[in-house]
């Protein structure tokens, strides 16, 4: 498993010691006008009258000149920074063991990780902030990020063992990001070709697949003390759309007699079903993208959502129903989609809970981040 979600429970510069006084900030010092022997500049031979003399010019080694425009990787306090001005992430942490220990779990056997002092790690995740909010508009609440090793669930006994493949998760807010997330699963390009992710793909699609589940948990209604959802009817008409039936199996909703059957709440045709194991082995005319996306209802969503934002016109060719529901239904889950509340409503529970747009960026935050 890559992801993993909570709302299907619910439906889940230090000076220098030098005598010279600086002078303003640290600068890099400009190179020598004079070239260096190995950058082609004068080779100096002491002869045996003990005179130096410029010679000859040796030939430069070969030097791989630096690509322009290469991005340089995000230090942790400039992803902090970007985070909490940016995107109102009120705390960002390395979690400890006692912030993930339940059960018998065992502090010897347990490590803690995040991307480091400096990673592109921390590029690929605001990259997948960015590109989230671009595709609509705003992004569901993201309070804490916190960096963990791995997951850890509980076995049928109760007992905590390790998850090495889920990459992050998202609930109530807290966006967990473990080391697995620069591993993805398996998807269906344009053409059809089933590729394995780079580690940048990966990290941008756990995260923006976690931001589905956040958009999920934005939309559904939850406890009745909350102000109401911005979508209620998400997942009933998500379910019906692409193919999910009340029992939880997913049919090619392409096929007319898939059509026909969850119009008369019948059972589809068993040819039709869609399972993890055959979703990327058959030929469906609704195909999902990965197999995990053939897990359950809202995974599907996720999955659905991950590839609208990075791999739009993939879903598009594979997944028309399903890039069809988010494109004609993302305008409900912003502010200015949301039908007029008369103040009697909202007094009572308040305005619905809706997509918010970032922060942009001051001068200054852009500074910072330059650092």
């Amino acid at each position: 498993m890559q992801y993993e979600s909570q709302e299907e429970s619910q439906k889940q510069g230090i000076a220098s010691p030098q005598s010279t006084p600086a002078a303003g900030p640290a600068l890099s010092k400009p190179p020598s006008t004079r070239l260096p022997a190995w950058a082609g500049g004068p080779v100096l031979q002491r002869k045996e009258d003990d005179q130096i003399n410029a010679v000859a010019h040796a030939p430069a080694p070969a030097v791989t000149p630096a690509v322009a425009g290469t991005p340089q990787p995000m230090t942790r306090v400039q992803f902090d920074a970007a985070m909490k001005t940016r995107y109102r992430v009120a705390a960002i942490k390395t979690g400890s063991f006692q912030d993930q220990a339940f059960g018998e779990m065992k502090q010897t056997d347990w490590n803690a990780w995040s991307p480091g002092t400096s990673s592109m790690v921390y590029n690929w995740i605001i990259d997948a902030f960015a590109n989230f909010e671009k595709a609509f508009g705003g992004m569901p609440p993201v309070k804490e990020v916190v960096f963990f090793d791995v997951r850890y669930q509980r076995d049928d006994q109760g007992k905590p063992v390790k998850d090495t493949s889920t990459g992050a998760s998202y609930g109530v807010g807290q966006l967990t990001i473990y080391r697995a997330v620069q591993q993805g699963n398996q998807m269906f390009d344009v053409q059809s070709a089933l590729k394995t992710p780079t580690s940048e793909q990966a990290v941008t699609r756990n995260i923006t697949h976690e931001l589905g589940h956040g958009i999920a948990e934005t939309a559904l209604n939850q406890r009745t003390d909350q102000p109401p959802g911005a979508d209620p009817d998400l997942f009933k008409d998500y379910r019906r759309a692409v193919g999910w039936t009340d029992d939880g199996k997913l049919y090619d909703i392409q096929e007319q007699a898939v059509q026909n059957a969850l119009k008369t709440h019948t059972s589809p045709p068993a040819e039709f079903q869609i399972t993890p194991k055959n979703a990327t082995t058959t030929p469906w005319k609704e195909r999902p993208l990965t197999s995990y996306m053939a897990t359950n209802p809202s995974e599907d969503f996720a999955e659905a959502v991950m590839a609208y934002v990075n791999e739009p016109q993939s879903l598009k060719v594979q997944s028309p129903a399903r890039y069809q529901f988010i494109h004609q239904r993302k305008a409900r889950w912003l502010a200015s989609g949301q039908p007029k509340m008369n103040i009697w409503e909202r007094a009572a529970r308040g305005s619905p809970r809706t997509l918010q747009p970032s922060r942009k960026p001051t001068i200054w935050d852009r500074v910072l981040e330059a650092q």
